[in-house]
């Protein structure tokens, strides 16, 4: 696939990738584990075939980022994987409070160079 993002995506490696739980209102939750991540949205791989996920619905997504305190994040499907079924392309919408969205894009800044970090050293070694 190619990468639509104007924002750095890191790809996480298969062992690597972090749970994320999906909700659709008013009470569906699904689970997941996010395959990639940018400070504007995920790629993610549902554990189960979830037929309501489809372009345009609205979800809450609920993940941490290494060792900091779980995140809930309001998101749109924007695309749903053909090639690689239960893939789900998702967009972060931004929230009201101002203050609340950049605490949280600086906590994706944050962790998106840490691992790049890492990876880079894995790398070199």
């Amino acid at each position: 696939m190619d990468n639509r993002r104007d924002d750095y995506r890191f790809a996480f490696p298969a062992h690597e990738r972090l749970a994320v739980e999906c909700q659709t209102p008013p009470t569906e939750s699904c689970g997941a584990e996010i395959v990639d991540l940018s400070v504007t949205g995920m790629r993610v791989q549902l554990h189960d075939a979830h037929p309501t996920l489809a372009p345009g619905q609205r979800l809450l997504l609920k993940f941490a980022l290494g060792h900091a305190e779980a995140m809930t994040m309001p998101a749109v499907v924007v695309h749903r994987g053909v090639e690689r079924r239960g893939e789900l392309g998702v967009r972060f919408l931004p929230v009201a409070d101002v203050e609340t969205q950049e605490a949280r894009e600086k906590a994706l800044w944050v962790f998106l160079l840490e691992e790049q970090r890492k990876s880079r050293r894995r790398q070199l070694a």
